[in-house]
C-alpha cells in the first residue's frame, strides 16, 4: 500500500530550513551521514562489536504496523480509518480532475459519409503539496527504568503519541486549510468549497431524511453525474437522524428485533442514486468548540494576546443575514492563532453585549500583541446566540495585516453551536491520503537525562471530483435536545 522509503532525500530535508519543521533532524553534517547510512539497506543492520568510541547511528523507525493497529482499534477516527491510503512520490503531487466526457450541446448524428465532430474529455491538472504531520514525545530516564502500573513508559507514549497524532490527522482532514497557515494541507472542507460542492444553509434546523435524499439527487444529476456514497456527520447529528424515525413508526418488522426493545440504530438512508452510508465522527466540531479557557501552546512561539484596536458597531450591509428573528443581543471574542498555539481569549468590550438590529452586521478592528511576534497567523471568531451568552466559534479569518489591524466582520453566514456535514462519493479513485512516507519515529538528539523522539506523517488529502459532493451549513439540533 505504501512506497519505499527514500533516504536520501530524506536527509538532503533535514539540511532545508523552513521545510515545515523538519529540519529538527539537525544541520550537522556529520550526524546526517550517520542517519543516511542507517537508513541504506546492509548498512550496520546488527549493533557493533563493544569497542572504545564505537556508538551506533542513529534510526528512523517505521511505525506502519503501529499506525495499523491504531487505526484499526481507534473507532472515533472515522475519516483515518475509511479513507484509502495511495503512495505519492513526490512533495508535489499531480493529479486530474475530469470535469466532462465531452459536449453534450454537439449533435450526435451525422450523414452517411460524413466525417465524425470531434469532442473531447475536459481535464484539470491540479497539484498539491504533502504536508508534514508531527508530535514530539520525551520520556525521562529514570520513568524508563521504573516499572509503573501502567505498564512500560516508552511503549505507552509510542501508542499516546500515535492516537494524539491521529486526532489531529483525522480533524485536519476536514478543517486544514493553506489559506490560513501554509503548513496545513487543505481539508475536505476546503477542496470541496474551492472546487464548486453544492452548499445547503440549513440556517439552525436540523438535519432530515429528506435533505440527504435531495443531496444524492443532486450528486446524481448534470453535471455532478456522481453517486453520493457516505454521509460524514457529527455522533449528534446522526442521532438526530435516527431519532426522526422513532415516532414514524418505522422500525424493522423482519423479526430480527429483540422483544421489548425501543428504538433503533440507523445505519443507512436508501435513495434513488443508491443507499447512503451514515458515518458518526466526533471530529467534526467546528461551530461546537467553545473558547480556550487560557493561552495554550508554547509560550514563546504561541501569538501574544491581541487588542481590540478598533470598537465594535453594527452598521447597516446590504449582505447582512441577520433577519428580523435575529434581532437581539450578542455577545463576541476573539483568539490570535497560529500553527503552536493561541492567545487568551479577548472580548470585544463595545458587542459584549452587542445590540444587532435585522440587515445590520456586527463588526470590530483587532491587532497582533507582541508587534506581531510570535507571527498570529489567523483569529478564531467566537459569537454566542441571540440572547445567550455561551459563546461557540463561527469562523476562521486570516491575519493579512501583518502587525496592522484586521477588520472582522460578521454577516451571520454562520451560526453558532451548529455544524456541517458532507455528502460524498467515497470510492478510491475520487477520495484518498496520499502518503509520501509511513508514520516515521525520529530519534533525536540525547541534550540530557531524556528520550526525545518525533513522530512524521508526510501526506496530503485529495478529493479529485468536488462537484460530486454537497456540504450542510449551518446544521443544528432540534430544540428539545437536552445535549
Amino acid at each position: 500500500m505504501f512506497n519505499q522509503f527514500n533516504p536520501r532525500s530524506f536527509a538532503d530535508w533535514g539540511g532545508v530550513t523552513g521545510s515545515g519543521g523538519v529540519g529538527l533532524l539537525g544541520q550537522q553534517s556529520e550526524a546526517l551521514g550517520n542517519l543516511h547510512k542507517a537508513l541504506v539497506a546492509g548498512s550496520d543492520l546488527n549493533p557493533p562489536a563493544a569497542a572504545p568510541g564505537v556508538g551506533f547511528p542513529w534510526r528512523v523507525e517505521d511505525l506502519e504496523s503501529l499506525l495499523r493497529v491504531t487505526t484499526f482499534t481507534e473507532e472515533k477516527f472515522a475519516f483515518w480509518r475509511r479513507i484509502m491510503k495511495k503512495p505519492i512520490f513526490n512533495t508535489v503531487h499531480e493529479f486530474n480532475r475530469l470535469s466532462s466526457y465531452g459536449d453534450r450541446n454537439i449533435g450526435i448524428f451525422g450523414s452517411e459519409t460524413q466525417l465524425p465532430v470531434v469532442t473531447d474529455s475536459t481535464y484539470e491538472r491540479a497539484r498539491m503539496q504533502a504536508k508534514f504531520a508531527m508530535r514530539r514525545r520525551e520520556v525521562s530516564l529514570v520513568m524508563s527504568l521504573v516499572k509503573p502500573a501502567h505498564g512500560n513508559v516508552l511503549g505507552a507514549e509510542g501508542l499516546s503519541g500515535t492516537r494524539d497524532l491521529l486526532s489531529g490527522v483525522n480533524s485536519e482532514l476536514y478543517y486544514g486549510d493553506s489559506a490560513i497557515d501554509a503548513l496545513q494541507w487543505d481539508g475536505l472542507d476546503a477542496q470541496l468549497v474551492a472546487g464548486g460542492a453544492t452548499i445547503v444553509d440549513l440556517r439552525g434546523r436540523s438535519l432530515l431524511q429528506d435533505d440527504v435524499v435531495d443531496g444524492s439527487v443532486a450528486v446524481a444529476d448534470l453535471p455532478a453525474a456522481g453517486r453520493a456514497t457516505t454521509l460524514l456527520s457529527n455522533l449528534r447529528v446522526k442521532s438526530d437522524l435516527a431519532k426522526q424515525m422513532f415516532p414514524a413508526g418505522r422500525y424493522a418488522i423482519d423479526g430480527t428485533g429483540k422483544v421489548g426493545q425501543l428504538g433503533g440504530k440507523v445505519e443507512s438512508i436508501v435513495t434513488e442514486s443508491g443507499e447512503i452510508t451514515l458515518v458518526p465522527d466526533v471530529f467534526i466540531d467546528y461551530g461546537f468548540r467553545a473558547p480556550p479557557a487560557a493561552a495554550f501552546g508554547d509560550a514563546t512561539l504561541r501569538p501574544a494576546t491581541p487588542t481590540i484596536s478598533t470598537a465594535g458597531t453594527t452598521p447597516v450591509n446590504a449582505a447582512s443575514q441577520f433577519i428580523a428573528a435575529d434581532a437581539g443581543n450578542y455577545y463576541y471574542s476573539v483568539v490570535a492563532r497560529n500553527s503552536f498555539g493561541g492567545s487568551a481569549e479577548v472580548v470585544v468590550t463595545d458587542l459584549n453585549p452587542g445590540a444587532v438590529a435585522a440587515g445590520d452586521d456586527a463588526r470590530w478592528g483587532v491587532t497582533p500583541g507582541g508587534a506581531n511576534s510570535p507571527a498570529t497567523l489567523w483569529y478564531d471568531v467566537y459569537r454566542s446566540r441571540v440572547g445567550g451568552t455561551a459563546k461557540r466559534l463561527i469562523k476562521r479569518i486570516v491575519n493579512a495585516a501583518g502587525a496592522g489591524a484586521t477588520t472582522i466582520i460578521d454577516l451571520n453566514e454562520t451560526l453558532p453551536f451548529t455544524t456541517s456535514a458532507y455528502l460524498i462519493q467515497e470510492d478510491q479513485e475520487t477520495v484518498y491520503f496520499g502518503q509520501l512516507a509511513p508514520l516515521l519515529k525520529i530519534p533525536l538528539g540525547t541534550i540530557d537525562l531524556t528520550y526525545r523522539w518525533a513522530l512524521l506523517l508526510i501526506g496530503l488529502l485529495i478529493y479529485t471530483a468536488p462537484r460530486r459532493a454537497v456540504i450542510y451549513r449551518n446544521v443544528g439540533r432540534p430544540t428539545n435536545s437536552v445535549a
